[in-house]
């Protein structure tokens, strides 16, 4: 019985031992980690998360260049063992010393940074730059033996990233860390489609961006972050960081300035407005005028093409009067006198003609067939 109770003392003495072992003699890593395992504070293994587009010998070679940088700096309570470090890459379960090694983990994720809006100058104008970044992990054991944690890794991006963005984005004015690209914005009113021809074409000529509305940016804001990303990348590769991407999130005008940038918004406005009146104003008078002259020319030709059908009318009324004369100048003398007689005699006008009356005379004469005494001439009946 004692003997049985000692075997099994013994068995779960063992098995609190192996226990022990396991938990202390092993750790984990998944794929989300990257460590750096050090024995009484001195690196002996690296073990790095795989990331994709990079070849592992490069960034065991990478590594062990980093470790020869430490040799020649000073970096603390950090020694390099001789023998050199082991580089490791991919997540599963790892052996250790228990009690000496100490296993210190580092994400292998792409992380974000997210800075407080900073004050800076771009053209004379104090604006508000809030920018944001992506980096990542990619040398463990610089990353360390430099900055240790993600605390400290994202105070040292701090520093760099405004250093670099007030350095880079400070040459240039507000439009082109705003805008993107020269692309016009077509925002026509649908009447003008009918121009589309003549409207493209005024769209692609230089003189277009001759407009303040429409200044042309030589780099624009992708470009800009282009460069800042590549400069901040390369200072970030000291700590063992990788930056993949430095961007702008808001650039906006301090509270400040926006009444004057405002007012000098209004007036310049005001000034392309004030323009444009004038232009129209110049081109409605040069409307007219051509209007007016076509006017007079076209009267005139009407005039002139009257007078000529006047003149034609008169001379064909002259030659059939000629011609009425000669066939019956009896008739002819009649009808002329009581047309005279017609117009110089007001409407409602009443006569009393006596018997040796030459209009009498006129009207009896020319009733019957044939007259006994031939009737007056105009000039006699103008004196009667």
């Amino acid at each position: 019985m004692n003997k049985g109770y000692l075997a099994g003392g013994v068995a779960l003495v063992a098995l609190a031992v192996g226990l022990f072992l396991i938990v202390t003699c092993t750790y984990t890593i998944d794929e989300r980690e990257q460590a750096v395992i050090t024995r009484f504070n001195e690196p002996i293994r690296v073990i790095v998360g795989h990331m994709p587009g990079t070849d592992l010998e490069e960034r065991k070679a990478e590594i062990r260049a980093s470790v020869l940088q430490a040799e020649d700096e000073d970096m603390g309570p950090i020694e390099v063992p001789d023998e050199g470090v082991r580089v490791s890459e991919g997540a599963g379960l790892y052996f250790k010393m228990p009690f000496t090694d100490e296993v210190h983990r580092l994400p292998n994720v792409i992380l974000d940074y997210d800075a407080d809006p900073e004050e800076m100058t771009l053209a004379e104008k104090n604006v508000s730059i809030d920018t944001f970044a992506r980096w990542q992990v990619e040398n463990p054991l610089l990353f360390f033996m430099r900055v240790r944690t993600e605390a400290g890794a994202r105070a040292r991006l701090d520093d760099l990233i405004y250093s670099e963005v007030r350095g880079e984005v400070g040459q240039y004015d507000l439009n082109e860390v705003v805008r993107t690209t020269n692309r016009f914005l077509d925002r026509r009113p649908a009447i003008l489609d009918e121009f589309g021809d003549e409207v493209e074409a005024f769209i692609d000529e230089e003189e277009y961006y001759d407009n303040p509305l429409h200044e042309r940016i030589e780099r624009g804001r992708e470009e800009i972050m282009t460069i800042v990303t590549e400069l901040v990348d390369e200072r970030a590769r000291d700590i063992g960081v990788r930056v993949i991407d430095v961007r702008v999130k808001r650039a906006e005008l301090l509270e400040e300035n926006l009444e004057a940038v405002f007012e000098r918004m209004r007036a310049e406005r005001s000034r392309i407005s004030m323009g444009y009146r004038s232009e129209g104003e110049r081109q409605s008078e040069i409307i007219r005028g051509t209007t007016d002259r076509q006017v007079q020319v076209i009267v005139a030709n009407a005039e002139r093409d009257a007078e000529i059908l006047r003149g034609e009318g008169d001379a064909q009324a002259v030659a059939l009067f000629a011609e009425a004369f000669e066939s019956d100048p009896g008739l002819y003398t009649f009808m002329r006198s009581l047309d005279i007689m017609r117009e110089a005699t007001p409407a409602g006008t009443e006569f009393v003609v006596g018997l040796d009356s030459s209009i009498f005379h006129l009207l009896r004469n020319n009733v019957g067939a044939e007259a006994e005494t031939p009737p007056p001439n105009l000039l006699q009946f103008g004196q009667e």
